[in-house]
């Protein structure tokens, strides 16, 4: 038998867990209303602003509460002025997503003077290609085994 005081206990118990499981279901989306930039670090126009859009569409179409999304050209550097961008001035809130080319991975590897980005901070979500590695190729006699010696 429940003793008056445990079954008090349950029942309070119970409504709050009731009311913040339909209190969460009631909330709406949070992209309802809100546009998503792609900053995007080619010109306009281009076989990437293609795929770009292409994955763009599907977002949108997918993402609760059906987001605007809206593109931003940001040429220059070879990716890096949209990464330093991305990195330095991009609101942290979820409504920009930066398509930057693999130049900017090679330009921070390398520690180049243009590079105001700590490439470790970067969230990758994919690519819409493969036909691209970043690799760094050298030859064996000139002894560059290490960042360093690069």
């Amino acid at each position: 038998m429940i003793d008056k005081r445990a079954f008090a206990y349950l029942l309070v118990l119970a409504l709050c867990f009731f009311s913040c499981l339909t209190s969460s279901f009631a909330d709406t989306p949070f992209y309802q209303g809100k546009t998503i930039t792609i900053v995007q670090s080619t010109e306009p126009g281009g076989s990437g602003d293609v795929r770009t859009k292409a994955v763009a569409f599907a977002l949108a179409k997918h993402i609760p509460g059906n987001p605007t999304i809206m593109m931003q050209y940001m040429p220059g550097g070879g990716g890096l002025k949209a990464a330093n961008y991305m990195f330095k001035s991009a609101r942290p809130d979820g409504l920009t997503i930066g398509r930057i080319g693999p130049g900017h991975v090679q330009s921070a590897v390398l520690r180049d003077a243009g590079v105001n980005f700590d490439i470790d901070q970067f969230i990758y979500m994919g690519s819409p290609i493969s036909r691209w590695a970043s690799v760094f190729y050298t030859r064996k006699e000139l002894g560059l085994n290490s960042l360093e010696k690069l």
